[in-house]
């Protein structure tokens, strides 16, 4: 029976606190209708979320007999108003997705201006079956296929709600039956039944076929599910791991990471970081295509003719350096990732002092008289009676030449030396240099020029420091 052991799951299996109230998403359908009825049953302090899509004629009239089936039953009721199909054209994703992620958008605000502890949802065991299956033909990764969890924390809008399904292990028939039980009758959207959806068609017309085969398959997906769902759990230790190590940097909205490393990687497992790394950039995005992943992942193991890569949703993924990758979107402007000068050429770089490049990079002078060796690049340390004038930074301007230290003398002209190191062309236009007496010294991040390097003679040393602040 289905009330049966219900509070139990709720306040045990599910870790809620009687005395804390909790939201629940109320379409007044019979799966949040039996859904409330339990919470009530149970003791729990409820308040109900219910978001109109305007999606029909009728969809207004149903969110007022939503509204009216909780005030019968004492229970608070928030509405609101959504144009799911203008965020959808404005988007370019489905309507499903747009009701989707504004439904969530809205039920977690209200929870967080409410206080309320958790977010509670009506998805049972058939919703289960038809997600694997929609993942399945998405060509979603494990993830995917362990389907939806009955307690999601963290999740793509809170970090400290959770959001949780507590008729997850019930089927579409058990809750029709405790609604008959009780002479309750809900909200009914004849959007449910309309095969436009791609849901709707999976309920109304691959289930039925499957069942053919199986008439056991729903039961057989959803403890497939529960199976896959543990090991992905175990799994994502594993992520966890190689995330600490592969991720260099994490930005408002890019992701840096190290190439040999990451293309060090079990295929598996980089294909797992990579879908966390999309996700990371965009918590919206749900069922990554396999072949976005693996297209990434080929970027990452291997030498590529090209230097960069669109993945999905205005993410691309593109070598920073030869040893360095970064995910970021393209809309955001490259100065948040690389340091590119936003000001005047010849501006004069005081020693010791600082000078801002831009927003988010400066550089930083000081005077010191012994070496110090260290392996960043970000870093210079030349010899001052070597420098001919000021520092100066500039940017490249055509013909510029530089010979760098460590490459025997040789004369190199910029932009094939930065071919060389694998800078992407369009960070080299505003990518800073230091000058003196017209001459490069340096290029930050990269190397100094051999004209200046340190040696047994030198009695004072200028440290040049590149910082993101």
């Amino acid at each position: 029976m289905l009330s049966k052991g219900f509070s139990s799951t709720l306040w045990k299996e599910c870790g809620l606190n009687k005395e804390k109230s909790l939201l629940i998403g109320f379409s007044g359908g019979p799966d949040s209708l039996c859904l409330l009825y339990l919470l009530l049953e149970s003791g729990a302090g409820v308040h109900a979320a219910h978001l109109d899509h305007g999606l029909r004629e009728s969809s207004a009239e149903e969110a007022a007999q939503a509204q009216l089936l909780c005030y019968r039953l004492g229970v608070p009721c928030t509405v609101q108003r959504k144009d799911v199909a203008g965020y959808a054209a404005e988007n370019h994703i489905s309507i499903e997705e747009s009701a989707r992620i504004l439904r969530y958008r809205f039920l977690f605000d209200e929870a967080e201006r409410n206080h309320d502890q958790a977010v509670l949802v009506g998805h049972n065991a058939d919703d289960q079956a038809e997600t694997i299956l929609m993942h399945l033909m998405r060509g979603s990764g494990v993830s995917g296929l362990a389907g939806m969890r009955h307690i999601l924390l963290p999740n793509p809008w809170s970090d400290v709600i959770p959001l949780v399904r507590p008729l997850l292990d019930h089927s579409r028939e058990e809750i029709n039956q405790f609604l008959q039980e009780r002479h309750l009758q809900p909200v009914i959207d004849a959007t449910n039944t309309d095969t436009l959806y791609f849901r709707n068609r999976i309920r109304q017309e691959l289930l039925p076929i499957l069942e053919t085969y199986n008439p056991q398959i729903r039961q057989r997906l959803t403890h497939m599910a529960s199976v896959i769902a543990a090991e992905d759990d175990y799994l994502s230790l594993d992520v966890n791991s190689a995330w600490s190590k592969a991720v260099l940097e994490e930005g408002e909205k890019y992701l840096v990471f190290g190439r040999s490393f990451t293309a060090s990687l079990h295929p598996a497992l980089l294909r797992r970081l990579l879908r966390r790394a999309i996700s990371w950039m965009d918590s919206t995005l749900r069922d990554i295509d396999f072949n976005v992943i693996d297209r990434a992942a080929d970027f990452c193991s291997q030498p590529s003719r090209t230097n960069r890569i669109d993945l999905l949703a205005g993410i691309e993924l593109f070598a920073y350096t030869k040893d360095r990758l970064v995910m970021a979107h393209l809309s955001d402007p490259i100065h948040q990732i690389w340091p590119q000068l936003t000001g005047v050429d010849n501006s004069e770089i005081p020693v010791p002092g600082e000078l801002s490049i831009s927003d988010h990079w400066k550089i930083s002078t000081s005077i010191q008289t012994d070496y110090q060796p260290t392996p960043d690049r970000m870093i210079a340390q030349v010899d001052k009676q070597k420098i001919i004038g000021s520092p100066v930074l500039s940017r490249v301007k055509p013909g510029d030449r530089f010979a760098p230290y460590g490459y025997a003398g040789n004369i190199k002209k910029v932009g094939d030396f930065w071919t060389g190191e694998g800078l992407p062309v369009r960070a080299r236009k505003n990518w800073p240099l230091v000058r003196a007496g017209g001459e490069i010294i340096w290029i930050p991040g990269f190397r100094i020029a051999d004209s200046v390097q340190v040696d047994d003679s030198t009695t004072e040393i200028v440290r040049l420091e590149l910082i993101k602040q």
